[in-house]
């Protein structure tokens, strides 16, 4: 079954990672010369994959006899607790290979800090090296300390990762919405300091600064009742609308106002609209706003959701584990929650929750957001919506596909931007095999305000979630393989009146946004443009040193385009 973009399949796990395995999978990576790490090329396996030593040197043998002259002295990096083991094996008995094992600690230069987010915060100490189980376990008192770059963001007071970010990644932009410290250090997770207070998780206090420092003082008991006293959250505030007196869809040329349009359409349709007016940009063609009103009539097919929501382990509860069991289902949870003691919390609450039971009947199959998207819409909304998105796009050949992407109306409001949570797709006029139909496309997008992400990260902002809706932007989509660059910027207006842009630009299709998390890094060029001109931060990891995703010039240009856009919201967002 697909799991969001992932597929999950026990019998592709068992045919490629099972001990009589036909076929071998992996990847091969290239490293480039540091400091400390010559240059090197290894290859990494599935992070599932518990290998042996026998099948793994079947890896090495058929790698080294098979490929290019560069894998005559491949490496193997490992993932994982039980490939660790391996490792450990073969390097305590000296056998063939022993000399080719890396680890993520090799990759990082000693010493080096890079702040995404400052911040003070407080919290305990929570570690999880490569390979690890317990990610999932975070709360939001962590100070949360990873080898690697996670898929998502758990619940944590500050995330500090041994290998460095993309700055506008999801994961930071989200971690600045949360305004926890979101930073990079190497080697913390071999730091002898950390690994203490993590064996005991030791209350810290932790300062990271936009100078890349980072200050940590332990708390007694007393010093950390009192920062919890001080903390004082803030709820961001939904705009609701009488969501039967809106419009099924709303053509974005019309220019209506972005504050108006963001809790009809949703906060990406409405920016989409303010993109518009600035006629310098170069826009995609026809964009078009799905409202919440579709959405919010295929939810209230289910009479029983507000009860549920009402109940463990919603309602509240600080139970994300067995909610994930109720949202995402039953093989989403046993390939995130893999251990004995999840086991047995699986089946209790299946015993709790019997079949004929709505929580239980969701937990055993796909979740509540597969439910969702494979509801059929209303009669009333399936006559007329997928109609008027047709007739939207009459003017383009119609198998030309059509980009769906979610737009909620509880992203980009005051004190919660929700980037990364939900999800886009394809949809097609006229399908063919195996691609979407529009309606099949909007109710994807409609079922993904309830993915498990998004629903943790709302309910860490005290949002209530039947408030929300699910708007969607539709517009011809761009296919990757014609896609030169892409990129992730902010605008931002200085103390002193100034504007600066941050880009992070990477080449292709490579996303900036949900980056690869394989190691070494996927990192972006970034750069710093003011009006005194461009300042270059970093080289893209994809490209020789010295190219370039964006000439100055191009970047001079989007830095006035993105100013015009930033003032004119500016306006916008002003009192009246």
């Amino acid at each position: 079954r697909w799991q969001g973009d992932r597929l999950v399949s026990a019998y592709y796990y068992g045919q490629v990672n099972g001990d009589e395995r036909d076929l071998g999978i992996g990847a091969v990576l290239h490293l480039p010369q540091t400091t400390t790490l010559d240059e090197t090329w290894a290859f990494e396996l599935a992070f599932a994959d518990n290998i042996s030593y026998e099948d793994l040197v079947v890896y090495f043998e058929t790698l080294t006899e098979f490929g290019p002259p560069e894998f005559k002295n491949l490496h193997w990096l490992i993932r994982s607790t039980k490939q660790e083991n391996t490792a450990q094996e073969m390097e305590e008995q000296g056998l063939l290979y022993s000399d080719r094992i890396l680890r993520y600690t090799d990759l990082t230069v000693p010493g080096e800090v890079e702040v995404y987010n400052p911040g003070l915060t407080g919290g305990r100490v929570y570690m999880v090296r490569a390979g690890e189980d317990g990610i999932e376990n975070s709360y939001d008192e962590s100070i949360l300390v990873l080898e690697e770059i996670p898929d998502y963001l758990p619940p944590c007071a500050a995330l500090i990762t041994s290998v460095p970010q993309t700055p506008l990644s999801h994961i930071s932009l989200l971690a600045r919405s949360r305004g926890i410290p979101n930073l990079y250090v190497a080697g913390i997770t071999e730091n002898a300091a950390w690994d203490a207070w993590k064996r005991v998780h030791a209350k810290v206090a932790m300062e990271a600064t936009p100078d890349h420092q980072i200050v940590i003082e332990q708390m007694s008991p007393k010093e950390y009742s009192a920062w919890n006293e001080l903390l004082q959250p803030s709820v961001p505030e939904v705009q609701t609308v009488d969501v039967t007196s809106l419009p099924w869809t709303v053509d974005l040329a019309d220019g209506k106002d972005m504050l108006d349009l963001r809790p009809e359409v949703g906060g990406k349709a409405a920016g989409m609209g303010q993109l518009l007016l600035e006629a310098s940009l170069d826009t995609p063609d026809l964009p078009l706003a799905i409202s919440i009103r579709g959405y919010q009539a295929h939810i209230d097919q289910l009479t029983w959701l507000e009860e549920l929501v009402d109940n463990h382990p919603f309602g509240g509860s600080d139970d994300a584990q067995l909610r994930y069991l109720v949202l995402e289902g039953l093989a989403a949870y046993d390939e995130r929650y893999r251990g004995d003691s999840d086991a047995i919390e699986r089946d209790e609450f299946l015993d709790d929750h019997p079949p004929g039971d709505t929580m239980g009947d969701l937990a055993r199959a796909e979740g509540l957001r597969a439910h969702i998207e494979d509801l059929t819409m209303p009669v009333d909304v399936l006559e007329v919506l997928p109609d008027e998105v047709t007739a939207h796009f009459a003017s383009i050949d119609a198998k030309q596909g059509l980009r769906f992407r979610s737009s909620s109306n509880v992203e980009d409001i005051e004190g919660f931007n929700g980037a990364g949570l939900y999800t886009s797709t394809t949809g097609y006029r006229e399908p063919e095999s195996g691609q979407l139909s529009i309606e099949k496309a909007i109710r994807h997008e409609w079922a993904s305000y309830w993915n498990s992400e998004a629903f943790e990260e709302r309910e860490a902002a005290g949002i209530e979630h039947l408030q929300g809706g699910m708007g969607v932007l539709v517009h011809p989509r761009f296919d990757d393989e014609f896609e030169v660059s892409n990129h992730v910027l902010t605008v931002s207006l200085l103390a002193d009146g100034s504007w600066e842009m941050l880009v992070n630009g990477q080449i292709g299709s490579i996303s900036v946004a949900n980056p690869p998390t394989e190691c070494p890094p996927v990192l972006p060029e970034q750069t710093r443009v003011t009006a005194a001109g461009v300042e270059r931060i970093s080289e893209s990891s994809e490209l020789e040193s010295g190219d370039e995703v964006l000439t100055d010039t191009q970047l001079l240009t989007m830095f006035e385009q993105s100013k015009a856009v930033a003032e004119a919201s500016e306006k916008v967002d002003a009192p009246a």
